[in-house]
């Protein structure tokens, strides 16, 4: 459904996997001459109404599927803030830019929040026991709402992570809002033009502290190799007809080869 923020939004995505729910249709909205859904982002959207509810009925079924079968879902959450459609009184996950006297901003509390992800994560679990659930708080500030009040709602969220990892075997909580905060305060690791977002040398750190955390430093080698080779099949070709292109696209496709084949045989033993 896009980027989705807050917890409530996140909490009845995962409750798609039971059956994909359709779209309430007080939440199919136009703006902006384009036809939009109050429970997703922005880039789901369509010029006529049934073109984006055939898009939003076909992404809950990948939705749905894909609950069905992840081994690992990682939830990260935005804030605790939210923004409740007063002719629904339900919160949404994106205003598309309608009125604002349509919506009530509110602060959605830890307990409504813990409740509606309990929720959500023992639908998942009871379509698909293997499922586990990796968990964390954006380390994004949301200044908009104010310094205080992106406080308080950061506070919310972890409390909430905290109590869902308590209740759940199933659920592990990672300290990435922790080590942005503690670690990264120093102000290269941001976004020149804003100083809120992370830029390419901060998300390096964060990728690299959860790469050690998480994955079997076995795999670390083959992820090294898929990097680099990612970086070649993008370079820019400068001359196409240069026999040093051509033996340059023959590495790719060697390497892409090589890549497979250790994919395939690790992908046989797991099986």
């Amino acid at each position: 459904m896009g980027i989705t923020y807050n917890p409530i939004s996140i909490a009845q995505q995962l409750q798609g996997v039971s059956k994909p729910a359709e779209a309430r249709p007080e939440h199919i909205v136009q703006s902006n001459e384009r036809w939009q859904n109050l429970d997703a982002h922005s880039s789901i959207s369509a010029d006529d109404k049934k073109t984006l509810e055939e898009r939003l009925g076909k992404t809950r079924e990948m939705i749905s599927t894909a609950l069905k079968e992840a081994q690992f879902i990682f939830l990260t959450f935005g804030t605790s803030i939210g923004f409740e459609f007063l002719k629904t009184g339900r919160i949404v996950n994106n205003c598309h830019r309608l009125p604002g006297a349509e919506f009530k901003q509110v602060a959605i509390s830890a307990e409504t929040a813990y409740n509606a992800l309990e929720s959500g994560i023992k639908t998942v679990l009871s379509a698909n026991p293997q499922a586990r659930f990796l968990l964390s708080v954006s380390p994004i500030r949301h200044i908009r709402h104010g310094a205080i009040e992106n406080a308080r709602s950061k506070a919310r969220l972890i409390e909430v992570c905290d109590r869902l990892e308590r209740t759940f075997s199933e659920v592990q909580y990672l300290p990435v809002f922790e080590f942005v905060m503690d670690e990264l305060r120093d102000y290269r690791f941001y976004n020149d033009q804003d100083l809120i977002h992370l830029n390419e040398l901060g998300l390096q750190a964060v990728k690299s502290k959860v790469k050690q955390s998480l994955i079997h430093t076995d795999s670390h080698e083959l992820m090294d190799r898929i990097e680099k080779w990612n970086k070649m099949k993008n370079h820019k070709i400068v001359n196409p007809e240069s026999e040093r292109t051509r033996k340059f696209l023959e590495k790719i496709e060697s390497e892409n080869a090589s890549i497979n084949a250790v994919l395939k045989s690790y992908f046989n033993e797991c099986n």
